[in-house]
């Protein structure tokens, strides 16, 4: 539907060496804004009602776009 890339982060420690903000951080790259939202509208409610059997931790869904450097 569109993925093309899925990178997951496991959250090491702040800069101060205290605890990490996020736990674990994923990101998801599709090919573009409307593949994600074709993607979430076929498979958002399922997906989104799975993560209680992982995590009790509430999750934070963010989109973006790619910047020129």
């Amino acid at each position: 539907m569109g993925l093309q890339k899925v990178d997951l982060l496991q959250g090491a420690s702040s800069l101060d060496g205290g605890a990490p903000t996020y736990e674990v951080m994923g990101q998801l790259t599709f090919e573009s804004q409307e593949s994600l939202e074709k993607a979430l509208t076929q498979y958002g409610n399922e997906i989104l009602s799975d993560i209680p059997n992982f995590t009790n931790v509430q999750p934070i869904i963010q989109t973006g776009k790619v910047l020129p450097i």
